[in-house]
């Protein structure tokens, strides 16, 4: 008994020490959370205070009656006078998708409802806020009667085409900035003007909202661990098609995301061989029959619609992907969607220190110039005849599809790798034969076409990545734009024209703009 007790003072102590290092760490980070929620609520708080003094603006703009952008769209007038006759106007909070963000959708939802919620006490009762579980139910009965899809991805124009009466639409964006998770928000009026917009603030995540305790692999462990689990799910799978693994929410495929295509589809065919039965995987590139749509006028094609005709068969898969740079790691997002919709996903995390003579970041990320798409009155899907930011070889032929939700005037410039930036549409041979470069709406649109622009786009070196933008005005504004906007010339636009794009079609007076953008990876 003795000899017992002597142990028992033996460890008396340590035990002590270690009990009070225990709760040390627990008080220390039950601080570093509640610093934390301290913050994060202070974003929240300056993140209301912007938007509310932007919508506040607007709302007061509109009842003096001044402006040119008040009259912007003859849309926007009904709007307003339908809405008169209600108490308050109605603002929506629209959700995250998760392909598009570097936290759990969980998350993400979470800061929305903070956001949602610090508004609502803000507002003092001013306007009427459309709840989550209604604007879910919204945006289901927007998916289901296809006015999400055929509106090319465009929150606005498919609350308009489905007569939602929604006065305001708030969006906000997270993105990886610097290694750090940074918000911004913007509220968007029903005519497509932006009346309010925060500036990025950095917001802190605990280490299990940003999943970085999830173990980490070599790049080829990962590789070998995502084919191993899409090949068990998808054991369907007769032919494979490349639609690209692109890095964040860039839309653009650098040395790592090509090559982490190339050895999963490679991969993939070396699962699905089988030398007794002679079964083999076919791969080939994404491709999307545009002349097809267009002859049957496209009618109910959308953004949706167009890139799912690449996977529509049985047995047919679509990979797809993004890859995030935490630093120290990259998470890697694999999909195989195939006919039907049906998805099989794989997501894990690589160790940066495995991936070497591999360029992981794009050189341009166009998102200055990406900003405004899909915020305007008009539904405009742009795509090509490989989906959506796709990547071509030199020497091949690019082929791009409009769709409107309605009669529209189309102006499309290209940003070449060099840095120049040309006027594809209209063009001049497009005014021999046409007096305004009005597109007709729910139909496809063909460019090059027989008698839009006759003549291929074929890729010249050198390689890199590069921008096809496109601006849909509510009437036809060639004669007030800037000479060189004017497709009178195949010429490079000079540069300060260039950098303003955006905010020149945006300044037209009486006019309403919705824009799209594609950005193409050139290689070898």
């Amino acid at each position: 008994m003795e000899k017992e007790n002597r142990c028992a003072r033996q460890w008396r102590h340590p035990v002590k020490v270690l009990v009070v290092a225990v709760v040390s760490i627990l008080i220390c980070t039950a601080q570093a959370r509640a610093e934390m929620g301290n913050a994060r609520d202070q974003v929240v708080e300056r993140i209301a205070d912007s938007l509310l003094s932007g919508i506040a603006a607007s709302q007061s703009a509109a009842s003096n009656g001044g402006g040119d952008q008040l009259v912007a769209s003859l849309a926007y007038l009904k709007r307003v006078y339908a809405l008169a006759r209600k108490p308050k106007p109605r603002i929506a909070v629209w959700p995250f998708r998760q392909n598009d963000i570097p936290v759990s959708k969980d998350i993400a939802d979470e800061l929305n409802a903070a956001v949602l919620a610090k508004l609502i006490a803000k507002s003092k009762g001013r306007y009427e806020f459309i709840a989550r579980e209604s604007l879910g139910a919204i945006i289901s009965d927007m998916e289901e009667t296809g006015a999400l899809t055929t509106t090319g991805k465009n929150p606005i124009a498919a609350l308009m085409e489905s007569a939602q009466d929604i006065s305001v639409l708030i969006e906000g964006k997270l993105i990886l900035k610097n290694r750090k998770v940074s918000v911004s928000y913007k509220a968007v009026r029903v005519d497509g003007t932006i009346v309010a917009a925060t500036s990025p603030e950095n917001i802190r995540f605990t280490r299990d909202e940003r999943n970085t305790d999830r173990a980490s692999l070599s790049l080829n462990q990962a590789l070998t661990a995502a084919v191993k689990d899409l090949a068990g799910q998808a054991h369907d799978m007769q032919e494979l098609r490349l639609d690209g693994i692109r890095f964040e929410t860039t839309g653009l495929q650098p040395d790592l995301g090509r090559y982490v295509m190339e050895k999963i589809s490679a991969g993939l065919q070396s699962a699905f061989a089988n030398v007794l039965t002679g079964r083999s995987l076919r791969v080939q590139d994404a491709r999307i029959n545009l002349k097809e749509m267009s002859a049957t006028r496209g009618l109910g094609v959308g953004a949706k619609k167009l890139l799912s005709s690449a996977s529509a068969k049985s047995g047919t898969y679509l990979l797809s992907g993004t890859y995030w740079d935490f630093g120290d790691s990259l998470e890697l997002r694999i999909s195989l969607t195939g006919s039907g919709g049906k998805t099989f996903s794989w997501m894990g995390r690589i160790r940066t220190d495995t991936v070497s003579g591999l360029r992981i970041h794009p050189e341009n990320q166009f998102a200055s110039q990406r900003e405004n798409d899909n915020r305007g009155p008009i539904g405009f899907t742009l795509t090509t005849d490989r989906g959506d930011d796709p990547s071509y070889h030199i020497g091949e032929k690019l082929n791009i599809a409009i769709r409107l939700s309605r009669d529209a005037w189309v102006y499309c410039f290209y940003r070449q790798a060099d840095g120049s930036t040309i006027q594809i549409f209209p063009n001049p041979h497009f005014w021999t034969m046409y007096s305004e470069p009005k597109l007709e709406g729910k139909r496809v649109n063909i460019i090059p076409g027989e008698t839009t622009f006759p003549f291929g786009l074929t890729f010249q070196p050198p390689v890199g990545e590069e921008l096809l933008k496109c601006f849909a005005t509510s009437k036809n504004v060639t004669g007030v734009l800037p000479g060189s906007l004017r497709g009178m010339s195949l010429a490079p636009l000079p540069k300060t024209v260039n950098r303003k794009l955006s905010h020149i079609f945006r300044s037209i007076p009486n006019a309403s703009v919705s824009e799209a953008s594609v950005v193409i990876t050139v290689v070898k």
